[in-house]
């Protein structure tokens, strides 16, 4: 569970550095929502949080490479950890 934190924390990062425009930062805050809420508490938001995530990948999958990467990498540590 330590890794998917990790990786959770390094994604919301990411975010803050990301660039993106005004229909994909409604998207963006919104992930940066549910984090906030996983990281308050794990067990009860880990699968909304994996849902957005999945969400997000298609959105910023074809054309923002290193966050999609991050949410790859969440996603992928969220699985790992039973999420």
């Amino acid at each position: 569970m330590e890794e998917a934190k990790r990786s959770v924390a390094n994604l919301q990062d990411e975010i803050t550095k990301s660039t993106v425009s005004e229909a994909q930062q409604a998207t963006l805050d919104d992930v940066a929502l549910h984090i906030e809420k996983y990281q308050d508490d794990p067990d009860a938001h880990h699968e909304t949080l994996r849902e957005r995530l999945e969400d997000a990948l298609l959105e910023f999958g074809a054309e923002h490479h290193s966050l999609a990467e991050s949410i790859r990498l969440a996603i992928y540590d969220l699985s790992n950890a039973g999420v």
